[in-house]
This record gives C-alpha cells, sequence and structure tokens, in this order.
C-alpha cells in the first residue's frame, strides 16, 4: 500500500487533502484510487470528523469501486 496526499488547512479547524492511494498484491494485481478527504476539528481540538471518498481508477485482479466513509474521533 501506498499514498500521495497534498492538502491543509482552509478555514480555522477545517482542513482538507487530495491525492492517490494504490494497493499492490504480491502477484502483481493492483487498485488504484482517487482521495479526498475534509477534516472538522472543534474548538477545543479534542474532537476530529473526518469524510472521505474514495475513486477507483485503474486496476488489475481487484475490482475498482467507489467508497464513502466517516470516522470520528
Amino acid at each position: 500500500y501506498s499514498s500521495v496526499l497534498f492538502g491543509g488547512e482552509i478555514l480555522p479547524r477545517i482542513r482538507i487533502a487530495t491525492g492517490f492511494t494504490n494497493t499492490r498484491k504480491d502477484n502483481g494485481d493492483y487498485l488504484s484510487n482517487l482521495r479526498a478527504a475534509l477534516r472538522l476539528t472543534s474548538k477545543d481540538k479534542k474532537y476530529q470528523l473526518e469524510l472521505f471518498a474514495d475513486k477507483g481508477i485503474e486496476n488489475k485482479g481487484i475490482p475498482k469501486s467507489t467508497q464513502v466513509g466517516l470516522i470520528a474521533r
């Protein structure tokens, strides 16, 4: 697994990032995704809410998919 993500703070307590992720198996199968993420942080920085989306763009042997996730910390 490898990834390259770029982003930063766009407003106080709001960050965005975008980039690519790649999953590769020992047999040569792989899946490349576009990834976007949005993170909201509470004023006291005690809590975070992160929304991310992955979109499969290239593959061999691993099905492409579109995924959306939400993480609360």
